[in-house]
């Protein structure tokens, strides 16, 4: 809030207004002082205020010496839908398994203040390749707000990709349709080689034995050169 006489400031001021809610600021204004207002960052679609800047100023006379300045948010609903993927060559095992995941969703109103809870890890749950559109909160999720996905279980995915995973990381939704996804990478196992037959007889003394008569041959054969 600003306000000026004479081409001189008279208030300069930030003040936080609750919605539905009027502040009065304790400072006489003589007549002359014009003011006005702008709003910080609020995540609203559209903000419309009443006395917007200098060429616009309330003005404080005899008959009017107490001024107003009006400002209205408009918040526009946003739609949002979940999505789970599975990947890998384990991909199909998992087909019709159900995931369980963690939606949070914050809306800062102002520079500096606690955002706004709108969801706070609420579950939902989830089948591969299918879309489940956020439409059971009490109210629609406006544009403005910040919404990221968890999944507590990995239900024994190799790995677990969000890209909207955690508040810093957090999607900014707008007026455009928008999703979360969740991508589980499922890989499969080889299985063990099966193990030789095992017939029963020992390869040692037959082995041994048709060496022993090998060389008894080769000998016979020998001797039998030499006469």
């Amino acid at each position: 809030m600003i306000c000026r006489r004479d081409g001189k400031e008279v208030l300069d001021r930030t003040v936080t207004v609750r919605a539905g809610r009027s502040v009065t600021l304790p400072e006489l204004l003589l007549t002359g002082t014009r003011c006005w207002a702008a709003e910080l960052p609020s995540g609203a679609s559209a903000v419309t205020v009443s006395h917007p800047d200098e060429q616009h100023a309330a003005v404080v006379t005899a008959e009017a010496p107490d001024l107003t300045v009006t400002a209205v948010n408009e918040y526009r609903p946003a739609a949002l839908a979940l999505l789970k993927r599975t990947t890998g060559t384990g991909a199909a095992a998992a087909a019709d398994r159900e995931f369980t995941v963690e939606l949070s969703c914050t809306l800062t109103t102002a520079p500096g203040t606690a955002p706004i809870v709108l969801a706070d890890r609420r579950r939902y749950q989830l089948r591969p390749g299918t879309v489940r559109p956020v439409d059971d909160l009490p109210d629609p999720l406006p544009a403005g707000a910040r919404c990221w996905l968890g999944e507590p279980d990995r239900n024994g995915a190799a790995e677990v990709t969000v890209e909207h995973d955690s508040a810093e990381r957090a999607l900014l939704l707008t007026t455009d349709p928008a999703s979360l996804e969740v991508t589980n990478r499922f890989d499969t196992t080889e299985p063990p080689p099966p193990p030789l037959p095992i017939t029963g007889s020992v390869p040692g003394p037959w082995a041994a034995g048709s060496l022993a008569l090998l060389l008894l041959g080769l000998a016979a054969r020998y001797a039998a050169r030499r006469w």
